[in-house]
């Protein structure tokens, strides 16, 4: 299983940049989890339209979806319908409003277990919109992308024994306040740290912010603290 990362950016891209967006391939599986903007031309310029088995939406907030309305063009123009769209049931109607012609199938994001080879778990994160974090198992690895959300004890246990923590670290620690809707990449390297993951790469960054200070504050309490650079390529 490969996990490429086509964005990494958050609540906006900066320039050259894209929002958050994620590529899993295992065999014939051609998976994508989050369009924000910018990510479909990542996305084609590696794969094609056709290949999209499916895609899963962690939550329905623009940074994360921004490239489905543009996407809803591409998939027509190609005669392409009935692509698997799994979403969280609220807030209601902003993708339905992009299903013309039947481009989407869309499905309830707790009904996703499994599609190919890869087992699929969910579990609901504090943000304020519905939104999820998702993990994948294949071949007896498991990776898992925390989404957005502010810190809870829940997520450890949720990313145990991870091979790879795919974690937003949208603040410095200098930037926490109570009513924070994002991690801090501290609070990313703790979750890593107890969770016992094998490695850890920090995503959704601010885009007028030098990604290394977020790397240097979640290696004070995890050194297997890496960069989900762009077009980055990890095999589970």
């Amino acid at each position: 299983m490969h996990i490429t990362i086509l964005g990494n950016n958050g609540p906006f891209a900066g320039p050259g940049k894209a929002c958050s967006g994620y590529l899993i391939e295992e065999g014939d599986t051609c998976l994508l989890i989050d369009l924000g903007n910018g990510v479909l031309e990542r996305y084609l310029s590696l794969r094609k339209l056709e290949d999209i088995n499916a895609i899963i939406l962690s939550h329905l907030h623009n940074d994360h979806i921004g490239d489905m309305f543009i996407l809803r063009y591409a998939l027509e123009l190609s005669g392409i319908t009935n692509v698997p769209v799994y979403i969280p049931e609220s807030p209601d109607g902003i993708i339905q409003s992009q299903n013309v012609k039947g481009v989407f199938d869309l499905r309830p994001i707790n009904a996703l277990t499994r599609f190919g080879n890869i087992e699929f778990k969910t579990m609901r994160t504090i943000h304020p919109v519905e939104t999820y974090a998702i993990s994948f198992k294949c071949s007896g690895k498991k990776c898992t992308y925390t989404s957005d959300t502010s810190y809870f004890e829940e997520l450890k246990e949720f990313a145990m024994g991870s091979d790879i923590l795919i974690c937003e670290s949208g603040l410095l620690r200098n930037q926490k306040k109570e009513d924070s809707v994002h991690l801090t990449a501290y609070e990313a390297g703790c979750i890593a740290r107890d969770a016992r993951v094998k490695s850890l790469y920090l995503t959704h960054f601010y885009p007028f912010q030098d990604p290394k200070r977020y790397l240097e504050e979640a290696r004070e309490v995890f050194k297997d603290s890496f960069i989900a650079g762009d077009f980055l390529r990890l095999e589970v």
